[in-house]
């Protein structure tokens, strides 16, 4: 009995030091520009199956314990065209909720955006319906911002511009 009770200490001690390993790999891979790589394909993927035109994120910086600073997000309207264009956006993400399917911003910063707001044939406008049409359907992630600011935005509509006061 007392074999017994040694071995399953045992089993238990290395499956809780093979999560502790497997946690420590992860946390050091998203450190890197090859982990911060992986990120910011699965996170364009996701955005590129989403709206009609599709998205592209150029570059994910910074450390996911701090903030991860996201340059040159471009999600595109109906057209394939730029529908709105940010040139840095700094977010912070909680990691923990991250486990239950939450994303929790605690800050959002977007500096130098760009809403370019164009006109169906019917009048309305193309920013009005941006996801790809389908089945409503539960999404998988529940998405919460706590504050969100925008910094030196721009919007065109049509041809006019007008200049988005901070």
């Amino acid at each position: 009995m007392r074999k017994t009770l040694k071995w399953i200490g045992r089993i238990l001690l290395g499956v809780v030091g093979l999560v502790v390993v497997a946690v420590s790999v992860v946390l050091i891979a998203i450190h890197t520009d090859w982990g911060r790589e992986q990120i910011r394909k699965r996170v364009e993927a996701s955005l590129d199956s989403t709206f009609e035109g599709g998205a592209k994120i150029g570059r994910i910086d910074g450390s996911a314990f701090t903030d991860l600073i996201v340059s040159d997000v471009v999600i595109n309207g109906p057209d394939l065209e730029p529908a709105i264009s940010i040139r840095k956006l700094r977010v912070h993400i909680a990691l923990l909720p991250l486990l239950s399917h939450h994303i929790n911003l605690a800050k959002w910063l977007a500096d130098d955006v760009e809403v370019l707001l164009k006109r169906e044939a019917t009048g309305d406008l193309e920013i009005k319906h941006p996801k790809k049409p389908g089945p409503e359907t539960q999404a998988a992630w529940k998405l919460e911002c706590a504050r969100v600011e925008s910094h030196r935005g721009q919007k065109r509509a049509d041809t006019e511009m007008e200049r988005l006061q901070h």
